[in-house]
């Protein structure tokens, strides 16, 4: 035996016999108790003594007419052995074949897992498993070891190093009534500040620090700071280098921001935030009204703390949107991979508000608050994979749908008329609360639908845009509000409070 593995370039292992002598013991223990408990039935079917009865030879006589029974007798059959001992010798049999059948199969069933449990031993535990001899001049690559080394790990990038560039921008609100801040590059992390002063001195200036600090001392020429001034609009950006290479992880720049407003400012035009991976937030401001807010970024949150804007646009890809805006015309929220909370309120002197609030995957969760009876609202919210909740005031008349493709829709309120009412889509009226029962009859709602029909009708027929100097049939009817809530998987929610 060891000429023939010697010769077949196999080489075992001390450890070796010692498993295939435990498996060769088992095996002969299971052979010898599957043929005792098989053979003993045979063996003791074969050791019964055969009983045989003489039957002597004689000359075949024929019995006289005397001696046959008569007809009408019916003639009795006596055998010469016993019909229960046939039957237990049959049973006897039946089991012997039965042991046999059943230690044939299990004899096979135990050979394969005794040979799929040698196999799993020598493949997997080392030094059991065949081991080639690598050839003459060829190096030798230990088993199991990978063909090629694991990459290392990516450096893990810590600014550490202040930028010496200037620090802090000074300016005048006189001269400024727009602000752009963004960041030109790749940013490591950093945030964004935006605050009122509220203990600042009178003419005093708009100021921006930048607090910058930089993952390595090479990197302090690449990083600039500028300003342009384009119709008193100021344009602060900071531009980082873009790290274009295989690694762009090595090297990195972080950038915080504080941009603090003078309390004398209560009128500011345009301000814009545009950065990459930096969290945004705006807190104070409540007496500086704003014709136009846009907080923009990619990876980071945004929050705004009781900001007064006229629009807004606030934008982000993976990150959470929160906080108050008091809105006068519109508000567009909007997030892919995050969650919305946002409570707005409607200006005392807007006439129609419209609010969007939208999320790929994420839960959405937008309340108005202080709506006027006369006050038009256009309420949009919808989510992918999450569910919306909406809550507006109960001063709220007009149109709602609310519906969802995999889950339930709710609808609370008083004063609610359904045109469709099913458990994932609920679309209806909300009429204006009034003691007269006259206008709450369902002939003015009837009305009220067919002329709504007759609209869309006359659109479909003539086209969406009237011909100039004709007079639309919109202008005859009062403007109503909308909400629209939907979602695809998840529940969607809407409270008339």
């Amino acid at each position: 035996s060891q000429s023939y593995l010697h010769n077949n370039n196999i080489i075992f292992n001390s450890v070796t016999p010692s498993f295939i002598l435990v498996y060769l013991k088992y095996f002969s223990w299971c052979l010898s108790f599957f043929t005792n408990f098989f053979f003993q039935d045979i063996y003791f079917m074969m050791s019964e003594k055969v009983k045989y009865t003489a039957i002597p030879v004689e000359d075949p006589q024929v019995p006289s007419e005397k001696e046959l029974p008569p007809y009408s007798e019916k003639p009795q059959y006596t055998g010469n052995f016993n019909t229960h001992e046939c039957y237990q010798h049959r049973q006897q049999r039946r089991k012997a074949w039965r042991k046999a059948l059943v230690a044939v199969l299990v004899l096979f069933l135990g050979g394969r897992f005794l040979l799929s449990g040698l196999y799993y031993f020598m493949s997997n535990v080392p030094g059991l498993g065949p081991h080639h001899e690598p050839e003459i001049g060829s190096p030798e690559i230990p088993y199991n070891a990978p063909p090629v080394p694991n990459p290392p790990d990516s450096p893990v990038c810590e600014p550490t190093i202040k930028w010496n560039g200037p620090s802090e921008l000074l300016l005048d609100p006189i001269d400024v009534t727009g602000l752009i801040f963004n960041v030109k590059g790749i940013s490591a992390h950093g945030s964004v500040i935006v605050r009122q002063d509220s203990n600042s001195k009178d003419n005093a200036f708009i100021n921006v620090t930048n607090a910058i600090y930089l993952s390595e001392d090479s990197l302090q020429k690449e990083v600039d700071i500028k300003v342009d001034i384009i119709d008193n609009d100021y344009t602060i950006t900071v531009e980082t280098p873009s790290f274009d290479g295989p690694r762009p992880t090595q090297k990195c720049v972080e950038i915080n921001t504080i941009i603090t407003i003078p309390k004398d400012v209560q009128v500011f035009r345009s301000l814009l935030v545009d950065v990459p991976n930096s969290w945004i937030l705006a807190e104070k401001l409540g007496g500086v009204d704003f014709a136009y807010v846009n907080f923009k970024t990619r990876n980071g949150h945004i929050r705004a703390e009781d900001i007064s804007v006229s629009i807004g646009e606030i934008t982000t890809v993976n990150g959470h949107i929160q906080g108050g805006y008091i809105v006068g015309e519109s508000l567009d929220v909007r997030t892919v991979n995050g969650a919305i909370g946002i409570n707005t309120y409607v200006g005392p002197s807007a006439d129609e508000v419209s609010i969007t609030s939208k999320s790929i995957n994420g839960h959405l969760d937008v309340a108005v608050h202080e709506l006027g009876e006369k006050q038009i609202l256009n309420l949009k919210a919808g989510s992918v994979n999450g569910g919306v909740v909406a809550t507006v005031p109960d001063t709220y008349h007009g149109d709602f749908s609310v519906s969802t493709l995999i889950g339930y829709s709710y609808v609370e309120g008083q004063d609610i008329t359904y045109i469709k009412k099913s458990r994932n889509v609920k679309v209806g009226h909300k009429d204006r609360k009034n003691d007269d029962d006259d206008d709450d009859d369902d002939d003015d709602l009837y009305k009220k639908r067919m002329r709504k029909m007759h609209k869309r009708n006359k659109k479909c027929r003539h086209g969406h845009k009237n011909r100039k100097g004709h007079k639309s049939d919109d202008d005859d009817d009062e403007k109503t509000s909308k909400i629209n809530v939907e979602a695809v998987t998840g529940a969607v929610e809407l409270y008339f409070l």
